[in-house]
């Protein structure tokens, strides 16, 4: 009898631990407790261990885990079934260096989604710098300094001949 009611006692606790809430982070909104789905969690674990994640977040019928990975972030997407994809941000275009990536980073924060050189009205090097607020793109520009730059396009001059 004993056996049953410590089977019964041990078979509740881990259950119960299993299926603990976790909190879902986002800095921008209330905190909000979610269960991320066990079979999602041991996938993540498995797939990804020693990493602590940064955040679970709920987006539509799937779950995201964002971490850092040296200077990127990475986010897991899980559907339902655990199936996922990796991506790695921020998107670079057209030979970024590491040190503007980590400047942006510095900056910015997590919420860079790309980065893209250009050449500015004067010539020099500016990077337009994508970032992802609350699922919401805008986008700044910054020198290699990461200064803003306000002014970074030329003008076209228009000119109209008397006939």
């Amino acid at each position: 009898m004993k056996k049953i009611i410590f089977s019964t006692l041990l078979l509740t606790i881990v259950i119960a631990a299993s299926s603990q809430q976790i909190k879902v982070h986002n800095p921008n909104a209330p905190v909000v407790v979610a269960t991320v789905p066990a079979n999602i969690r041991y996938t993540f674990e498995t797939a990804y261990p020693g990493i602590s994640v940064i955040s679970w977040d709920p987006v539509n019928s799937w779950w995201r885990a964002s971490y850092k990975d040296e200077s990127r972030v990475i986010y897991v997407f899980y559907n339902e079934q655990a199936v996922n994809y990796r991506v790695s941000l921020p998107v670079l275009q057209n030979n970024v260096s590491e040190d503007v990536v980590n400047t942006a980073l510095r900056v910015y924060g997590p919420v860079v989604y790309g980065i893209t050189k250009l050449k500015s009205a004067d010539n020099s090097d500016i990077y337009q710098v994508r970032l992802m607020e609350n699922g919401i793109m805008r986008i700044t520009y910054m020198d290699s300094n990461g200064t803003a730059v306000t002014n970074n396009f030329k003008t076209a001059e228009i000119v109209v001949k008397a006939q």
